[in-house]
């Protein structure tokens, strides 16, 4: 008969310092995996893709598999900067009113029932009457 053992127990590291550990540059991470040479596939650096790719992630990626599933979940694309016929960057069209009640936040209406102890608030702008 085989003994029970305990399972092997390994300590976890604190995620907040697994993020801070983390890759935050494309190029640094395919260095990482022995991938330097596509570097020149990469988008800009200001296109707008923010990498954070915690180490005990890229510790799971194949070194050198440019087809890796978990690397390309993460790595910035060329083909993310194209333009796409039919497709907008506003998916369910509601940029239009974020942006009419950006900024706005709600203030306190000075009023009579506040001696009360009640609170009334007002919104310091209109309502869209797409929000409506």
């Amino acid at each position: 008969m085989i003994p029970a053992t305990a399972p092997f127990a390994q300590p976890q590291p604190d995620w907040r310092q697994s993020l801070r550990d983390a890759i935050t540059d494309a190029h640094e991470l395919l260095e990482a995996l022995d991938l330097g040479a596509l570097a020149d596939r990469l988008p800009a650096r200001d296109a707008g893709f923010a990498v954070r790719v915690p180490r005990g992630f890229v510790a799971r990626m194949r070194r050198g598999d440019p087809h890796d599933p978990l690397l390309l979940q993460v790595l910035p694309q060329l083909a993310e900067c194209e333009d796409t016929p039919g497709f907008t960057g506003d998916a369910v069209g509601d940029l239009a009113a974020a942006t009419a009640s950006a900024g706005t936040f709600p203030t306190r209406k000075k009023s009579p029932r506040r001696m009360a102890g009640a609170k009334r608030w007002r919104m310091s702008a209109p309502i869209p009457a797409s929000m409506r």
